[in-house]
């Protein structure tokens, strides 16, 4: 008996001859294992299946011509769409500013790539409503449009700090409506009631009775009387 009790105990396997405590705690680090194992093969598919559809970085095409973009996105078999125009100064016309996917985004081949590009002609606005309005006003909204350079030159008139004109550097008046670059140099010609009075001053002071056409009496006419 003695004998047939050793022999069983021999061929118990050895996780049966674990306490309880013990058979958790390796239940436990196996399932951590396996789920590593798992996470690892599912990244490596991952990678491998990324490769395999041909995904790579998008080239940065910003700073480039439209031509040479577009060379560059078709070597790598995708299409390029120009989607909008913006004028930035400094630049030259026809780059490439922003690009839609952002360069550096994993992509895969035969998709189109929305870009945005530097105009070759200079953006402009038209000149808004000024009859009326005071000289601030006017700055206000012509600055606020997109202006970048508005001077003032005031003028004799008695509609004081009005705005009477508008024009660009080569002297041309512009007309509410008229459009042109957002770079021209604007001058406003503002009413200036204080030159106004200075002048009309100077133009009564200056005043003589020949420059007034009034003529001297003869000594005849002197005596002549009406009554």
């Amino acid at each position: 008996m003695k004998r047939k009790k050793e022999a069983t105990e021999v061929e118990r396997p050895w996780y049966r001859q674990m306490s309880g405590g013990k058979w958790l705690l390796l239940n436990i680090v196996g399932l951590f294992v396996a789920g590593a194992l798992l996470m690892g093969a599912a990244a490596l598919f991952l990678g491998v299946y990324t490769q395999h559809n041909g995904a790579f970085r998008l080239p940065d095409i910003k700073g480039l011509s439209r031509e040479e973009a577009r060379a560059q996105l078709e070597a790598h078999h995708l299409t390029m769409e120009v989607i909008d125009s913006t004028y930035v100064a400094g630049e030259a016309p026809g780059i490439v500013l922003e690009t839609a996917p952002k360069a550096g985004t994993l992509i895969k081949r035969h998709r189109t790539i929305f870009v945005t590009v530097n105009t070759q002609q200079v953006k402009t606005i038209p000149i808004p409503k000024y009859e009326g309005l005071s000289e601030r006003s006017v700055e206000m909204v012509l600055k606020g449009a997109g202006f970048i350079e508005v001077v003032k030159e005031y003028v004799p008139s008695p509609h004081n700090q009005l705005v009477l004109h508008i024009k660009d550097q080569s002297g041309r008046y512009l007309m509410a409506g008229d459009r042109v670059p957002y770079t021209t140099k604007l001058t406003l010609e503002v009413a200036s009631a204080e030159a106004y009075r200075a002048e009309l001053l100077d133009s009564l002071g200056a005043q003589s009775p020949d420059s007034l056409n009034v003529q001297s009496a003869t000594p005849e006419e002197e005596g002549e009387s009406w009554f």
